[in-house]
């Protein structure tokens, strides 16, 4: 079963990367975000001299790879759910052989593959341009390569929650496809 989930991961990042210009314009949508961020920030701390007690540098690192986790969290599969109960594709998947919930986490390990990769790249460039502050110590990035892990599940369950809300919404409204004749 892992292996099936592991295959439509690939098939979902093979679909994310088949034009080259997804990569490259999601990466240079987070890279111009951080830009903006942090001209703002360096404004902020050239007017006051602190914000909080954190240094620029702490700004800057914290930002940073918040634009690079954020990926991780904001590519959903609710979307999708929606999109294939408003087209009908709902019907194929609930007829798969694999589990309709097995089927959106393979597809969400496709979609969190890609956003490590944008991050990643997000990470490295950031990085040549800013000054980034690394972790005080081994024990604050495996603490926080834990959490990461941690939020991975939490948030595909979330998603699910609100998709299994859109599957109702759109029932109520009779726009499901299923049962429409």
């Amino acid at each position: 079963m892992l292996k099936t989930m592991l295959t439509l991961g690939k098939m979902q990042f093979n679909q994310y990367t088949i034009y080259k210009s997804n990569f490259w314009l999601f990466t240079l949508n987070r890279i111009v975000e951080v830009m903006v961020y942090i001209f703002v920030w360096q404004a902020i701390y050239s007017q006051t001299g602190d914000a909080g007690g954190f240094t620029l540098s702490q700004m800057v690192t914290y930002y940073i790879l918040a634009i690079s986790f954020i990926s991780f969290v904001t590519w959903g599969i609710n979307e999708d759910m929606a999109y294939s109960i408003r087209t009908g594709q709902i019907n194929k998947e609930l007829l798969n052989p694999i589990s309709y919930f097995k089927y959106y986490f393979g597809m969400n390990l496709g979609e969190l593959a890609f956003a490590t990769v944008v991050g990643m790249a997000t990470f490295v460039f950031c990085a040549i341009f800013w000054k980034i502050v690394l972790p005080a110590s081994l024990l604050d990035f495996i603490l926080c390569i834990i959490v990461i892990l941690l939020g991975i599940p939490t948030t595909f369950f979330l998603q699910m929650i609100v998709g299994a809300c859109r599957i109702l919404h759109e029932f109520y409204l009779g726009n499901f496809i299923i049962f429409n004749s």
